[in-house]
């Protein structure tokens, strides 16, 4: 199955690419099918007031790593894909004050899994509820900070396969997308995009050390 890929802002990006964030969120629901192979590109813009977070401070500190070092201009983890995760699941956001006056789930349209936001449930003030047969609860709180919870919106849980050793920037190729490593091709940096995008032949190679 060909890879896509995601482009988040620094610090979201590093927290997917540690395993910290399970989770990533969107306006609207990814045609994607679980199983697919989705890649974590941070882009070259920093979301600065999720870097004052004290919860994300701590979380990469205890990965190893800090906000200054996956921030500062030039660094190797701006502009860069960073993992490789699988797509387990993508369900949607609903407000727990949704919840059916019976307690048999939510009303949002559908019986299937949701991630219900708000404290209401009594459950927690994140949980993953899966289905009207199943009533099963997941809390899953240690995730707030990690994303945008509204309402609305879609959760994607991205189960992390590998965070690259190096950061891949760009790579090497010639006119006809094959990747090369020799001084008389172009370098090709990555430039990430809206939504979901599809990286070409050089960058697969790039990424999974084909070249």
């Amino acid at each position: 199955m060909t890879p896509v890929a995601i482009t988040a802002a620094q610090p979201f990006a590093s927290l997917l690419a540690h395993g910290i964030a399970e989770w990533h969120t969107s306006r609207t629901r990814p045609r994607l099918e679980p199983g697919q192979e989705v890649w974590v590109h941070a882009g070259k813009e920093v979301d600065w007031p999720a870097t004052y977070r004290p919860e994300i401070e701590r979380a990469l500190h205890d990965a190893g790593t800090c906000v200054v070092d996956i921030t500062q201009r030039g660094c190797p983890w701006l502009g860069a894909v960073l993992s490789r995760h699988r797509l387990a699941e993508v369900v949607p956001i609903v407000d727990s004050d949704s919840r059916n006056d019976d307690g048999s789930g939510y009303d949002y349209g559908s019986d299937g899994p949701c991630i219900a936001s708000g404290a209401t449930n009594g459950f927690g003030d994140l949980t993953r509820w899966s289905s009207i047969e199943d009533d099963d609860w997941l809390d899953v709180s240690d995730q707030l900070p990690y994303a945008d919870w509204s309402p609305g919106r879609w959760a994607w849980r991205l189960e992390l396969i590998e965070r690259l050793e190096t950061p891949v920037r760009g790579y090497l190729d010639c006119c006809d997308g094959t990747m090369y490593h020799g001084p008389t091709h172009d370098y090709v940096p990555v430039r990430g995009r809206p939504g979901i995008w599809h990286p070409d032949r050089g960058l697969i190679a790039a990424v999974r050390g084909e070249g």
